[in-house]
């Protein structure tokens, strides 16, 4: 994401992220994210969750995310399957999407 390497994250993302909508919403998604809250400064865990199925194996991580200009909570949802994580979604809220 600090790259701004947008497509090539939803191109090595899972299946599931594919499906939930095409490149070019999620593209914009994350230039809008990086344009309003600007690169990540540090990061702090909030926490953590695994959910196991037949299928696969999905992992949950929450973090508190100080950016450049402001603070917000992210949570990155992965697909673990045939030892491989992949990204399945990405969430953030932050009070700078309406300040900024």
């Amino acid at each position: 994401m600090a790259a701004r390497r947008f497509e090539e994250i939803y191109e090595t993302g899972s299946e599931d992220l594919k499906k939930a909508g095409p490149e070019e919403g999620f593209v914009k998604f994350l230039g809008g994210v990086d344009g309003k809250l600007g690169a990540a400064k540090d990061s702090e865990r909030t926490g953590w969750n695994v959910n196991f199925n037949v299928a696969a194996t999905y992992v949950t991580l929450g973090f508190k995310t100080h950016f450049e200009r402001g603070d917000g909570e992210e949570i990155f949802v992965y697909r673990v399957a045939d030892k491989e994580a992949r990204l399945v979604g990405y969430h953030v809220t932050s009070n700078a999407f309406v300040t900024n």
